[in-house]
């Protein structure tokens, strides 16, 4: 990453969906396996 602070929309977007596949791996694989 270049500069934080020059934040294109593009880059918040791609922010954005990185962050949801993250939390919908996490929820997916790690959480059933503790509770489980």
């Amino acid at each position: 990453m270049k500069n934080k602070n020059c934040y294109t929309p593009i880059d918040s977007v791609k922010v954005e969906m990185f962050l949801r596949d993250t939390e919908d791996i996490f929820m997916n694989k790690l959480l059933p396996e503790k509770l489980f």
